[in-house]
C-alpha cells in the first residue's frame, strides 16, 4: 500500500511540474519544460496580427477626423458689416 502512494505522488508531482500559467500547447511533457519555439511563433503571429489592426484603426481615425474637419468648415464666408450712421466722418491715419 506504501508502494501505491509513492507512485500515485510521482505521477502527481510530474503533471503539477507544468506552470498553471503555461498552456498545455506549449508545454514538452517529454522534456518537462516549456516549447520555447511554439510559445515565440504563437508570440510573434500574434503580434503581426495586433500590429495590423493598430495601424488599420490609426488609419480609419485619421480619415474620420478628417471627414468631421471637411463637414464642419463652411463653403464660403459671410461677413456683414454693421450699418453706419451716414453723418458719420471716418478717416484713417497712414
Amino acid at each position: 500500500m506504501a508502494e501505491e502512494e509513492v507512485v500515485t505522488q510521482e505521477t502527481e508531482q510530474t503533471e503539477s511540474s507544468k506552470p498553471d500559467f503555461v498552456q498545455d500547447k506549449f508545454w514538452n511533457k517529454d522534456l518537462n519544460e516549456i516549447n520555447i519555439e511554439e510559445l515565440s511563433s504563437s508570440y510573434n503571429s500574434l503580434e503581426k496580427k495586433l500590429g495590423a489592426r493598430t495601424e488599420d484603426l490609426s488609419k480609419q481615425i485619421r480619415e474620420d477626423i478628417s471627414n468631421e474637419v471637411k463637414a464642419s468648415t463652411p463653403e464660403e464666408y459671410k461677413i456683414a458689416l454693421p450699418e453706419l450712421p451716414e453723418n458719420l466722418d471716418i478717416s484713417f491715419d497712414k
